[in-house]
């Protein structure tokens, strides 16, 4: 991950520091600048800075699209860690589904990447077909809403719950 920090004064001073990790080349880099006459008044702004690196992109693809439903969460579909993810396996179990889940804590390079990936900042994260469907908030939407049980029908994936809602609109 790449940092920029800056702090904002009258003396400039600018270093650039290359560090390198599991995840390939990061840079920090960190312009200071002190005022040593007076008063020491500083603005910090700390951006980030994730590259996808195409190792992990191409791990991130296996797993979303060799699976047909997959969570990325914390902890397991038996043992939820978090809150979120367990009201999305709750969920999930409501529709009958057969799904993975892949447990971001086991993995920071995961966890950090999975969001870089689908462009969301939050675990869980559910994948249908390949394709990002939404994290907690947006899968209870659809579950609400009937929504989940018409993405379900579309990729071909039976839900306990539409056989459920058919008898009830059969009635």
């Amino acid at each position: 991950m790449s940092f920029v920090r800056r702090v904002t004064s009258n003396f400039k001073v600018n270093q650039m520091i290359a560090l390198s990790n599991r995840l390939g080349q990061h840079i920090v880099h960190r312009q200071a600048t002190l005022n040593v006459q007076s008063q020491f008044k500083a603005q910090i702004n700390l951006v980030r800075f994730f590259s996808l690196q195409p190792e992990l992109k191409t791990k991130i693809d296996n797993i979303v699209k060799q699976r047909k439903i997959v969570l990325f969460m914390k902890g397991s579909k038996d043992a939820p860690r978090c809150g979120f993810s367990n009201v999305i396996t709750q969920i999930l179990r409501m529709h009958g589904v057969d799904y993975d889940t892949v447990n971001v804590l086991d993995d920071e390079e995961i966890r950090q990447g999975i969001k870089e990936y689908s462009q969301w900042p939050t675990i869980p994260q559910l994948f249908i077909d390949g394709e990002f469907i939404g994290g907690c908030d947006i899968v209870m939407q659809m579950h609400q809403n009937g929504e989940l049980i018409s993405l379900f029908n579309k990729s071909n994936i039976n839900s306990i719950l539409k056989d459920a809602a058919s008898a009830d609109d059969k009635k």
